[in-house]
């Protein structure tokens, strides 16, 4: 069985590879998902993507272990102009997502990391000790573990280890959140 971490590069992912090295738990693999705008565009800031290389290299140096980028067959543009094939929308194209519901989420980050479904896993997840409706969402999933839970590590711990091991994402200095700089979700101000 393989044990793989889940990370997004926010400050609790990554502080969760830290919270399994002190469990003492066993760890193989390390994967992200990143999201394209286009087949050649990234859809992160450029300060997010020099940031997560950055990291990727630390976390190598600290945890002896490669970080994996998995990414969707197609591109946020090419979803875009997919043509729905059925339901009610039959014909439409998929166009902006929604505020709520949003299928890029779905079809940009959740698909790719749907081929760990194929692998008999334990996987890691960045769930700090005070999200508690985030934690009762794993209750009774037996391929979960949600390391700094155990270790009691809330998300201001996560932060203030990040930041004094120079893992603090940028993002946390300039907005409240992180993601794609074409997201609907992102406030004006941002």
């Amino acid at each position: 069985m393989e044990h793989i971490a889940m990370i997004s590069h926010g400050k609790d992912s990554l502080a969760m590879l830290e919270a399994i090295k002190i469990l003492g738990r066993p760890l193989d693999r390390i994967v992200t998902v990143d999201i394209w705008a286009t087949p050649t565009i990234r859809g992160e800031l450029p300060v997010m993507v020099e940031f997560k290389e950055t990291a990727d290299r630390k976390i190598f140096k600290r945890y002896g272990i490669k970080v994996e980028h998995l990414k969707a067959v197609k591109s946020f543009d090419e979803q875009f102009y997919e043509v729905i094939k059925k339901g009610k929308h039959a014909g439409d194209i998929y166009g902006y997502p929604q505020t709520v519901h949003a299928w890029c989420n779905d079809r940009l980050k959740m698909r790719p990391l749907a081929m760990l479904d194929n692998v008999e896993c334990m996987r890691y997840l960045g769930i700090a000790a005070d999200e508690p409706e985030r934690i009762e969402r794993q209750n009774g999933k037996d391929n979960v573990v949600l390391p700094l839970v155990e270790l009691g590590w809330s998300e201001d711990m996560c932060y203030e280890w990040c930041e004094s091991n120079g893992l603090l994402s940028p993002s946390y200095k300039s907005s409240f959140r992180d993601g794609c700089w074409f997201c609907p979700k992102q406030p004006i101000e941002q």
